[in-house]
């Protein structure tokens, strides 16, 4: 399982490393008619269950998405007083189906009518941070976490709204908001950082998760989701 989640995960660069995903934004006017859905239910694709890394054997760490989703929600939900949004627990589809292109049919088929957010991981990954020492253990290491979100009407396939958070990277594949998994006075070797059950690793995933969240909601409220925070 961890040699196809890691060969997924090179397969996954190869689609989006190379490519951005376009964001679309939101119409005033849908915005408003939201309220008037009957219901909006909010699925999710598998997470990845590595966190792959350059310290070793790729790390078992299953990567936020259920926070992002949750905490993307809950914003919304209470700065627009919806109360129609139906949260789907459980992936309902694989990874493939949000990497190799993210068909839009799989959701028609389940859905068939009414708005439908989908929420895929993009990237999870540790990454040695560019340095002049050549000692790995004095390098710094950031987390590059990657989150694809959108709305869709199923019963004519529209994306309404889609946005991505980018943790760790921009489009120039350049440190972007990072995430240290080390204070800058401590430099911490490899072992240290999977130590005690991966403690230090997964509380930076959560931070990772947390900025995600605000950079989708300023995405979905108009704005570029990075300046805006």
């Amino acid at each position: 399982m961890a040699k196809f989640t890691v060969l997924l995960s090179v397969v996954m660069f190869l689609t989006y490393g190379c490519t951005a995903i376009h964001p679309i934004k939101l119409s005033t006017e849908e915005l408003g008619l939201l309220k008037q859905e009957k219901e909006i239910r909010a699925v999710h694709y598998k997470p990845f269950d590595i966190l792959t890394s350059p310290l070793g054997p790729s790390i078992s760490i299953k990567d936020p998405l259920i926070r992002v989703k949750r905490e993307f929600l809950k914003t919304i939900k209470n700065k627009l007083n919806l109360s129609n949004i139906r949260v789907i627990d459980g992936h309902r589809f694989g990874y493939s189906s949000i990497y190799m292109g993210a068909s839009l049919k799989p959701l028609k088929r389940t859905f068939i009518e009414g708005l439908v957010f989908d929420f895929g991981s993009v990237d999870w990954n540790l990454r040695m941070y560019p340095g002049f020492s050549l000692d790995f253990r004095k390098r710094s290491h950031s987390l590059r976490y990657s989150v694809h979100v959108r709305l869709v009407r199923v019963e004519n396939l529209q994306i309404i709204w889609q946005g991505t958070c980018n943790i760790g990277k921009n489009s120039l594949g350049i440190s972007k908001y990072p995430v240290y998994v080390e204070p800058k006075e401590k430099r911490q070797t490899g072992s240290e950082l999977t130590e005690n059950n991966n403690t230090i690793l997964k509380a930076k995933g959560l931070e990772a998760a947390d900025i995600c969240v605000k950079q989708l909601v300023a995405q979905f409220f108009g704005g570029k989701g990075k300046d805006d925070l």
